[in-house]
Formats: structure tokens, sequence, C-alpha cells
């Protein structure tokens, strides 16, 4: 039976556990091992097959008091069973990308973005099943920093677009099967010049096609700062009357050597950031190829099943910010109640502007969901997914159209 824990929700701005704010409390977790190979070609961290990583993990989260791994790499087609209940038993939530349509744009193959769609989109649904099944999935990002600059933005309704099918499978599968809705938010770009755009459009409009989340990295808090010459007083008056929780999918700049995470301090002390932001995800927990951003390393000893996890300098450091913090947060976190938390307005959505070019108009649905519908009630969905797990990528397209009678529908 799967550990017992409390899934997250969201009401308002904030995340709330029960009925207690939850302030994320994160590490990007992603393979970084002693071997060129350990995590296969999908670079999943959380198959049943690298559980012996986050055996041996677990001990040191718990020393930083982590509650969420920020995991980027996780495909609907692998097994999560014992890796997510691990890291329930553990207290630890996890926070999933699933996107399926970056990397993929521009590509070889010579399909539009929207074609492309076509493609993805049962792996959205699929995904959403695979971690909905979860109680200790926070939320689902559906994508990851889509638009990288100005003239990337007229493309922003395929992110929406996306975002709307998603909710939509969730409320259906709910309603049929009482599977769990997710909350569901993407990561943007950092770049100063469309970050807010890109929250007011995608935070905008109905429930049914907003995001309920929003993060972004940040790496402009370098050793010894403040929150002036940080940028982060900036973005606390950005985003101050933002409607739903807003937080750092990454950060951790290590330009000037070891990392003493003063940011850590502000990002869970601070009153304004308190107020505004729901904390963030250190980048990140395993030392990279560049051995400068890690928080411990991976080492194998003389056996293939002989693995050591070490803690680094930046790891002492993490560890003793976050226990000068603790009492304090702890304490401002009691200030904050669910009851009396309001529901805010969403904002306008853009205009089209030099940081912001004329969006086209999200396009429609590429799904029958009157025979998804059936599919869902008759139990055949999940058959058809395992059926389609080992299809090529150029062969999804013309499946789904045969399977699910996907068609130009109104939404």
């Amino acid at each position: 039976m799967a550990p017992s824990i409390i899934p997250v929700t969201v009401k308002g701005r904030y995340f709330w556990k029960g009925d207690t704010r939850f302030l994320i409390n994160g590490v990007v977790y992603q393979p970084h091992g002693p071997g060129a190979n350990d995590f296969g070609s999908s670079k999943d961290p959380l198959t049943d097959d690298k559980l012996h990583y986050l055996e041996r993990s677990i001990s040191l989260f718990k020393e930083l008091q982590i509650n969420t791994l920020v995991v980027f790499n996780v495909y609907e087609g692998n097994n999560h069973d014992a890796c997510m209940n691990l890291l329930a038993e553990a207290g630890i939530y996890v926070l999933p990308c699933i996107d399926r349509l970056q990397n993929r744009v521009g590509s070889k193959s010579g399909m539009t973005i929207e074609e492309q769609k076509v493609d993805m989109i049962q792996c959205y649904f699929r995904a959403v099943d695979a971690m909905a099944r979860y109680s200790n999935t926070l939320g689902l990002i559906v994508s990851y920093e889509f638009i990288t600059d100005v003239g990337r933005t007229a493309q922003a309704s395929i992110v929406r677009s996306i975002v709307r099918d998603v909710k939509r499978y969730m409320r259906l599968v709910a309603a049929k099967r009482s599977q769990r809705t997710l909350p569901i938010g993407i990561v943007a770009t950092e770049a100063t010049a469309v970050l807010k755009a890109q929250f007011d459009y995608f935070a905008s409009g109905p429930d049914r096609e907003a995001v309920d989340f929003f993060a972004f990295k940040n790496f402009n808090w370098v050793g010894k700062s403040s929150m002036e010459a940080s940028g982060y007083k900036n973005l606390t008056e950005i985003f101050s009357t933002a409607s739903i929780p807003v937080f750092f999918s990454m950060y951790g700049n290590n330009a000037s050597g070891a990392r003493i995470f003063e940011e850590t301090t502000a990002i869970y002390t601070n009153p304004n950031m308190l107020r505004v932001f729901s904390g963030g995800a250190v980048h990140e927990f395993f030392q990279g190829p560049t051995g400068k951003s890690g928080l411990a390393k991976a080492t194998r000893g003389s056996e293939t099943v002989d693995l050591h996890v070490n803690r680094l300098k930046d790891f002492r450091y993490l560890r003793e910010r976050i226990r000068r913090s603790s009492a304090q947060l702890s304490a401002a976190i009691a200030n904050y109640s669910k009851a009396s938390t309001p529901l805010e307005k969403r904002p306008d959505p853009p205009k089209a502007d030099w940081n912001w070019l004329e969006v086209v108009a999200v396009p429609r649905s590429p799904v029958n969901w009157t025979e998804v519908e059936s599919q869902i009630a008759d139990g055949e969905w999940v058959d058809v997914a395992k059926e389609m797990t080992d299809l090529a990528i150029d062969d999804l397209a013309s499946s789904i159209w045969e399977r699910l009678n996907v068609d130009e529908i109104d939404p």
C-alpha cells in the first residue's frame, strides 16, 4: 500500500498542505552519476531501477529539510512506484516536468508546432495518468522555457492550448474515475523583457485554460548581495498582485565560487519574499559535469552496487542557512490562514508591445472529446496508451487519428 501523504493544493496565490501554507524548499534532482550510462537514454531519475540513488540521498534531503524534488525528465512509460513511495514515506513531494513540446519545434521532421501537438497530446494525457496516482505529486510542469525571446511570444497560444487540453482531460478522468486533479503550471525563461508579460498571459483568463502556478529560474543573487542589488526587491514588486503561486524553479549562482546561499535566507525569512513567493529549488542536488553547482557527488566503489553520495561544501552552507531560517519560517507560516486567503483576480493578458508580439488565437483542440470520454468510461483509454508505448514518434500521429478519432473540432 502506498504511504499516506497529504496532497498539496492551490488556493489563491499560495500552495497549501491541508490548511497549512506550503512553501517549496526544493532541490533540482537530475541524473549525474558515476557512470555515463547510469540513467539510460531517458534521463528519468525516478524509475524503479534508479532507486538505489534515491535510497542513498534521502538522509541528505532530510538534513536540508527538503520537501520537494523538481525533476525535469519524467517519462510516462516508466514505472515510478518505488521512488515515489520512498519519497512519500519521507514526506517529500515531486514536481515533474512532462513537457513534450520542447526541443521539437522546428525539428527535422518538418512538422509545424500544431502538428507536433497532435502527435504529443496523448503523451501528455498518459503522463497525467502516470503521475496523478501519487499523492506526493505536487503538480505538473507542462512547458519548460518555451518562450526564450520576444520573437517566440507570438506562439504562446500553443502552450496555452496544451494547458487547456491537459486540464480538460483531468476533469474528465476525475469525473469518470475519481482520479486526482493536479495543479498545472509552466517554467518560464528568466529573461526580464518577457517575464511579467509571460505571467500575465498564462495566468489570465478562465481557470480551464490558465495555469495554476508559475515558476522561473533566477540566478541574480551572487555571493554576498542584498534584496536591492540582486533584483529580488524588484521581483516582489512585479509579482506583488500575483493571483497564483510563483516560485523559483531553480536558484543558486556559483559565479563567486562556493555558494553561501544568502538568497535562501531571503527567500524564507524576508517578509516581502514570503508574502509574494512560494519558495524555490536549489540547482542542483548531484554535482554536474562542470563540478560547480552540486550539493552532493555520487561515486562508486569497487562493486557496481557500492554507490556513495557524499556531501560537498555547498551542501554544508545550504544546511546552515536552512537551519537558521527554520524557526522564523515556521512562525511566519503560522500567520497564514487558508480559510481567510482571498481568491485574487487573475491578470489581464498583455497587450501587444515591443516585448510581447500579437499572439495568435489559441488553437482548437485536436481531440474528439466525446470519443475520449467514452473510452475513459469504458476503461479502454489505458489499454490504448499501453499499445502505443512502443510506437515510433513518426507513427504516433496516425495511431491517434485511427484510435481516438482526432479531429479539428471546437474545445
